[in-house]
């Protein structure tokens, strides 16, 4: 994401007016190798994700008599329902990338009315758009990599969980303390139903941000372990069931799986 923001910077490094900042930035976004370029970094998110991804379900088949059962059938679900998940991913995130020089244009459009209202040229507001245009894209960057890479995770694990038939998941946070938010910490080990997604934030009396599963969110560090062995659970548990975090024993929760 970096490098996408570099080649934005680099565009337009050195122009003299607005108008011509614009320009370069719009054509940027409509050129074939911009859009190639954004299509093999989109491509990269995925792969990424569906590494990780593995990785996790690997973690959540140890112990348990049917771990190694689930795992071998999930070896099954990666020209199924998966591949579908990781191309609509693909396409998204593209989208995602793509969007990074309108985005900074419409942003020069907003600071420039601004500082032409304070009496400024817009000559030499163009001297500095430069660095700005690289501090917005950076946060946009930084922001779609987080977000984008978390949710598709999540998308490839809910595909994986659905072909096996696994319906539940435990939250994990990133677990390093201050970073996670307060609605999150407060989702940390609990376990969910994938088709009945909390509202972390309700839980807890926060305005509400909608319901979602672990890393369907901005900013989101969240996962979501895939529940396959009932022994890789400390009981008593916590358990979001009909819109609230119940403590449950494995029997009663087995009652309601």
């Amino acid at each position: 994401m970096q490098k996408i923001n570099r080649l934005i910077s680099d565009a337009i490094k050195g122009l003299q007016t607005v108008t011509e900042i614009q320009t370069v930035l719009q054509n940027l976004a409509s050129s074939k190798v911009f859009h190639e370029f954004a299509d093999l970094v989109a491509h990269r998110f995925v792969t990424l994700a569906n590494t990780t991804d593995a990785k996790i379900w690997r973690e959540a088949a140890r112990g348990g008599s049917q771990g190694n059962a689930v795992y071998k059938a999930l070896q099954k679900t990666l020209k199924t329902n998966v591949g579908a998940i990781a191309n609509q991913k693909i396409v998204e995130n593209a989208q995602f990338i793509k969007s990074m020089p309108l985005f900074a244009s419409s942003e020069i459009t907003k600071h420039v009315a601004n500082e032409v209202f304070k009496g400024l040229r817009t000559e030499e507001i163009a001297k500095d758009l430069s660095e700005k245009v690289w501090g917005l894209n950076n946060t946009r960057a930084n922001l779609i990599a987080r977000t984008e890479s978390s949710k598709t995770m999540t998308a490839l694990t809910e595909a994986r969980a659905k072909d096996v038939g696994v319906n539940w998941y435990i939250w994990k946070t990133a677990n390093d303390g201050n970073r996670v938010r307060e609605s999150h910490q407060n989702m940390q080990g609990v376990l969910v139903r994938w088709d009945n997604p909390p509202a972390p934030e309700i839980l807890i009396g926060e305005k509400s941000q909608g319901h979602y599963n672990a890393g369907e969110i901005y900013n989101c560090r969240c996962y979501a372990r895939p529940l396959i062995s009932l022994n890789n659970v400390e009981w008593p548990a916590r358990v979001y069931y009909n819109g609230s975090i119940k403590t449950m024993s494995k029997l009663k929760f087995e009652k309601i799986m």
